[in-house]
């Protein structure tokens, strides 16, 4: 018998990869007569991207950018197919996991960090970018990453905001004259394991409000 050990990870406990081998110790230890092979798998969330970058043996880059609270820190992006492809892990610039528990705010943090490893992948020259969305801080709708490659946004009077929620919800207006264009020639794909409108009805706020019997 053979069996396939493809555990997801175990949220702040153990790791995909870590799963696998405890299991595939395990079934050693039970003296089971089998064979087994690990293949860690990931949802979107934190760890994605570093098995997507170790199955394709990938290349890891260093960088320096910001965390969900503007501070610097050492993320990382990977390139695979030749480095036509980058790998970016969300959770990796912008994750829950790189605050502590009395900085958990998400109308203060951002995901500009996330679009500072953009900007580096298109420096790389890639040609697609893959971004694991899952395991986030913020709640920023993206804006941090579009601050990060030029996209500014104003209030109702034209005065700059940053680009955090506690910020944003007096957003009126953007200006995207000065974008880092070389995206728009770039693809990108998103994964994540929900399919859930924010906005309007049949979103995540009408939702919240229906319950609360208020109308949208």
């Amino acid at each position: 018998m053979h069996i396939l050990i493809a555990p997801n990870a175990f949220k702040n406990s153990l790791s995909a990869t870590d799963a696998a081998n405890a299991i595939q110790c395990g079934l050693q230890l039970s003296g089971l007569k089998c064979t087994s092979t690990c293949f860690p798998i990931a949802d979107g969330g934190d760890g994605t991207g570093s098995l997507i970058i170790e199955h394709c043996k990938g290349a890891i880059i260093k960088k320096e950018v910001s965390d969900p609270l503007g501070r610097q820190i050492t993320s990382q992006f990977g390139l695979i197919d030749g480095g036509k492809t980058a790998i970016i892990e969300m959770a990796d610039a912008s994750g829950l996991r790189l605050l502590k528990l009395d900085e958990l705010n998400p109308l203060k943090t951002s995901s500009y960090g996330t679009g500072e490893l953009i900007r580096f992948a298109l420096d790389a020259g890639v040609s697609k970018i893959i971004i694991a969305m899952g395991g986030s801080a913020t709640v920023d709708g993206g804006c941090g990453i579009l601050s990060a490659l030029g996209v500014k946004f104003f209030d109702g009077d034209k005065q700059p905001l940053e680009t955090i929620p506690q910020q944003l919800v007096n957003f009126a207006t953007m200006d995207v004259s000065s974008i880092d264009t070389r995206i728009f020639d770039c693809e990108v794909v998103v994964l994540c394991d929900v399919n859930n409108k924010l906005l309007g009805p049949p979103g995540f706020c009408g939702c919240f409000r229906a319950a609360k019997g208020r109308k949208c």
